[in-house]
Parts: structure tokens; C-alpha cells; sequence
């Protein structure tokens, strides 16, 4: 068993290793007791997952969408090292199938114009590239739908755009 240099003190790590090799030396078996702690946070979940569907969002799209001025909350989210309170635009589906990536550019209903990003079990709405919704309207759309569990099961229409693999900027192609 080692210590971590860059996580403890030089101190700490002698009088440690000074107990083991004194255990050692005296044929006993060193006893340990530690506590871990475990740092989740849910904004920072969330940011996570914001963070990723700006991320596929601007490969599917391009700079023309990712630029727009709707979007300025997320990046300022992305720049900070603490998570602020971003609007709600996050959803969970506990039913929906892991390996599911999907991006669809919502027209229908009105109310929920937006980028939809489908990562697995999350979804991210995100402002649309018209500009039609703030992400705080866009969170109160949403906010407004919600049923009695707290589930939101809109029906969508709209463009579905390919899965990124590769940066595809199809609203930048549009404008040459």
C-alpha cells in the first residue's frame, strides 16, 4: 500500500510508511480504517449532460447554431469551474434504451421549438437556431407539461438530424 505524493503531505506519507515497515518488522498485519466519500453532485450531472448535447448539437450543426446568443447561459455554464442554476431543459428516462443518440430540430409543438438531443436515458432541450425560445422560456415549456410524477411525454415533429460521428456543421453547409 502506497500513498498518493500529490495528494498528501510528505509527513503523512513517511509516518505511514514508517507504521508498515514497523508492522512488518514485527510480523503483524497491518489493520486499516478509512471512510470514502463519495463527491456526486447533480448540477454537476446535469452540466455533464448539458455540456454533451451543446457538444453534439455543434458537431450536427456547426458554428452558425452554436454561436447564436440563446446559447450564452450554457457557455458562460461551461467556462465556470461551479454549476450554476442553469435553466431545467434536462430529462430522464429510465425505459428508454441506453445506446439511443438522436438529434432533432423540434418545429412542433411551438412552445418546445428547440434542438432535442437524445443521449440514452437523457434528453437536453436546447434553445433552436432561430432563436424562437430563451432557455428559461424553454424550461417553463417544458416545466408546464410536466404530469403529476414529474414525467414530460411530449410528441415532437420536426428535421432528425444524424447522430455526429464526425463534425457535419449541416447549418453552416446551408449558408454556402
Amino acid at each position: 500500500m502506497q500513498g498518493v505524493p500529490k495528494q498528501n503531505s510528505p509527513a503523512t506519507l513517511d509516518a505511514h510508511e514508517k507504521a508498515l515497515r514497523e508492522a512488518s518488522e514485527r510480523g503483524k498485519t497491518p489493520k486499516f480504517t478509512f471512510t470514502l466519500t463519495e463527491r456526486f453532485s447533480p448540477q454537476h450531472a446535469d452540466v455533464s449532460w448539458i455540456r454533451s448535447a451543446y457538444l453534439a448539437a455543434f458537431a450536427a450543426l456547426g458554428w452558425r447554431y452554436i454561436l447564436r446568443p440563446a446559447l450564452d447561459p450554457i457557455r458562460a455554464q461551461l467556462k465556470s469551474d461551479s454549476p450554476t442554476e442553469l435553466p431545467l431543459t434536462i430529462g430522464f428516462n429510465p425505459k428508454a434504451d441506453s445506446n439511443t443518440r438522436s438529434i432533432m430540430i423540434v418545429r412542433e409543438p411551438e412552445n418546445l421549438s428547440s434542438v432535442h438531443v437524445v443521449i440514452g436515458h437523457y434528453t437536453v432541450f436546447l434553445p433552436d437556431p432561430w432563436g424562437t425560445l430563451s432557455l428559461q422560456e424553454l424550461a417553463e415549456s417544458i416545466s408546464g407539461l410536466r404530469d403529476e410524477t414529474g414525467g414530460v411525454t411530449p410528441t415532437l415533429s420536426g428535421q432528425v438530424a444524424d447522430w455526429p460521428t464526425k463534425p457535419m456543421y449541416l447549418l453552416d453547409k446551408a449558408i454556402r
